[in-house]
């Protein structure tokens, strides 16, 4: 125990003293990896947001920007077709709704937007402010997947809370 305390300050140290590399380029480009921490709440496994991020030294600052794009897991919803039928059940008349089975897949496109300043001498220890602004994206048309479907109450239409968990699609 009391080596990995010694070789912690010693660590510790070092970094006070030692002196980075500073930034060198004009332009810097790669890949940024996120992802959603409002489905930790939901329960629901995060999937990551994939991101290309370009970043700008000026000075002590670093301005970036980034561009990726978000799927989230299918929602299914029912929307009625119009037509009822009625069954006899227990001798009285009860009606079904001829409804189909759709599923969505929600996407949006995110832009992440960041600033760091460097303060320290060392050019290792920034202070670092961002955000990401999202944008809906209609590209990814429900589907039905299961037509003739036969309910006791007319669906409204909209997403119901049923996720689907398998995913099949390829960022």
């Amino acid at each position: 125990m009391f080596q990995r305390t010694l070789l912690f300050f010693a660590l510790c140290w070092a970094t006070q003293t030692a002196h980075a590399q500073q930034a060198f380029g004009k332009l810097v480009a790669g890949i940024q990896m996120g992802f959603d921490v409002n489905q930790f709440t939901d329960g629901i496994k995060p999937r990551f947001i994939p991101a290309v991020q370009i970043e700008v030294p000026v000075g002590r600052f670093s301005f970036g920007v980034g561009f990726g794009n978000e799927v989230y897991r299918p929602y299914e919803y029912y929307t009625w077709t119009g037509e009822i039928i009625e069954r006899i059940e227990d001798e009285k008349p009860v009606p079904y709704y001829i409804s189909n089975l759709h599923e969505f897949r929600p996407a949006y496109w995110t832009v992440p937007v960041k600033i760091n300043y460097r303060f320290h001498r060392c050019y290792c220890v920034f202070l670092h402010a961002g955000m990401s602004f999202d944008f809906f994206d209609d590209r990814p048309k429900d589907r039905i997947t299961f037509e003739g479907a036969q309910l006791r109450e007319a669906p409204d239409g909209g997403p119901a809370r049923t996720i689907v968990q398998k995913i099949d699609k390829e960022l």
